[in-house]
């Protein structure tokens, strides 16, 4: 996009991974995208960070925060590994 946003799609023209990391539009991605669940888990473990990339992944989510940090959830949205 002409803002820096970059989105990837599947084949089936759903979305796959959404990065507002250089977005001169976006300071996060857009809450509509994010599941509730992490969301919640984001806010309460991680006070004053914004995601700023999100990937749905075939086994769960990947998630990059502003402060660097990278978090995978599986299907349930339970936190599996994080990454700093």
């Amino acid at each position: 996009m002409n803002d820096y946003t970059k989105i990837e799609f599947r084949l089936n023209h759903e979305w796959k991974k959404v990065d507002c990391e250089h977005s001169t539009t976006f300071t996060s991605v857009p809450a509509e995208l994010v599941p509730e669940q992490i969301t919640a888990y984001v806010n309460a473990n991680f006070q004053g960070a914004v995601i700023k990339k999100l990937e749905k992944r075939f086994m769960g989510w990947e998630v990059e925060l502003n402060n660097g940090i990278e978090i995978e959830f599986d299907k349930s949205f339970n936190a599996i590994d994080f990454d700093d």
